[in-house]
């Protein structure tokens, strides 16, 4: 009787554990990043902070109605830990299960960067990043491995690390791979590519998402002559006049923001036929806010082509905004800028980019907006419209 006492102590203090672990995103050292991909991983962490608080407030909710104890379930004064019992030490160790099947699982929750059938121009670098639930019994430490499963390599690594940190059964992870699209030699070339991973654990086991465990992780790009800047502002990195800030999900005013915008009308009243990117900085004194996106290779005849424009209505609109771009992680330099207010007036730009020696090269493209003086909060409002690099 006292060995099953002993026990159900064991089993109260691991389950309360676990149970009291909200749903938490894994996420990279917050040092000051260095280059560019570090950049977007502080960004990344910061953009699916208000998913983990959304998925960790549902969880909660779920935990505390099914752990609420019946008028009949009153735990016994027998049951409770003593004040002197030490803290589990196996959470951050895998536990091993006799249930087979029970020890590592996981679900697929969402794409954060590289949406399926992206754009991309031959020989691009990117980073492909999956919110990913841990759904087993075991806990993900950095013993467990992302592992090329099958597909187009894309230059993908054998194994790399799962996570840095622990992630415990129940959260969520930011799991990531950096990959390169892959070359062009001929029209038959600009097609979809795939390339799909699985988990492996440190005994060996290898899986994937879903109940059934084999649905593989994967990355889908479609190889173009045309980067859309729109399709994927997410995997851009993201800042304002305090710092680094998550990707805008809304036109929010204080923070400042950037959002796509599908039918955009024009300062001189006319509705454009293609997406754009609205942004608007922080409202402060000279706010600004800043979208550096992720490298792309430039093939020959490259052009960079946009339309920029104050939003209609916006009459107060005095910022100045432009376009800077960075060789292979170098510094940043200025590859357009504007002076704009609010006069009526649009103004479209092709710039041949091999004017600035950035054929064959992989460059980073920032969109800034700063305002001149202020704040004018919802006056200094913006399009780079249907930004885009063409041949």
């Amino acid at each position: 009787m006292k060995s099953k006492i002993f026990l159900s102590v064991v089993s109260l203090v691991l389950v309360s554990v676990l149970l009291g672990a909200c749903i938490t995103i894994q996420t990279e050292p917050t040092s000051t990043p260095d280059t560019g991909q570090d950049i977007m991983s502080t960004s990344l962490a910061s953009t699916v902070s208000a998913l983990s608080t959304q998925l960790a407030s549902i969880s909660a909710e779920q935990t505390a109605t099914a752990a609420a104890p019946t008028a009949t379930q009153q735990p016994t004064a027998t049951l409770k830990p003593s004040a002197t019992a030490a803290a589990p030490t196996a959470t951050l160790k895998p536990i091993i299960t006799t249930a087979s099947g029970a020890c590592n699982k996981a679900s697929f929750v969402a794409d954060i960067t590289i949406p399926d059938e992206m754009n991309l121009p031959p020989q691009s670098p990117f980073r492909k990043t999956w919110l990913v639930k841990n759904t087993g019994t075991c806990v993900w430490t950095s013993d467990y491995s992302l592992v090329y499963f099958s597909g187009d390599t894309m230059g993908a690594p054998v194994s790399k690390p799962l996570v840095s940190n622990p992630v415990l059964p129940g959260e969520n992870a930011l799991i990531s791979v950096d990959l390169v699209a892959p070359s062009a030699s001929s029209t038959g070339d600009y097609k979809k590519y795939f390339t799909y991973f699985k988990i492996k654990s440190p005994d060996g086991e290898t899986f994937g998402v879903g109940e059934d465990g084999q649905r593989a992780l994967y990355a889908m790009i479609r190889l173009a002559k045309t980067y859309y800047f729109v399709d994927d502002i997410c995997s851009a990195a993201w800042s304002n006049s305090s710092g680094l800030i998550y990707c805008p999900p809304a036109k929010d005013l204080k923070t400042g923001y950037g959002v796509v915008v599908n039918k955009p009308q024009y300062e001189n009243g006319i509705m454009g036929g293609e997406p754009a990117l609205e942004m608007s900085p922080e409202a402060v004194a000279d706010g600004e806010i800043v979208a550096r996106f992720n490298p792309v290779h430039i093939i020959d005849g490259g052009h960079l082509k946009v339309l920029v424009s104050c939003v209609y209505g916006a009459s107060g609109c005095n910022v100045t905004m432009g376009i800077k771009y960075s060789i292979d992680g170098g510094p940043d330099q200025i590859l357009h800028e504007w002076n704009k207010y609010y006069d009526g007036m649009t103004d479209f730009q092709t710039i041949k980019l091999s004017d600035f020696g950035l054929t064959g090269r992989n460059v980073a493209f920032t969109f800034y907006v700063k305002s001149k003086g202020g704040p004018r909060e919802g006056m200094d409002r913006v399009y780079f419209s249907h930004p885009r690099i063409v041949p």
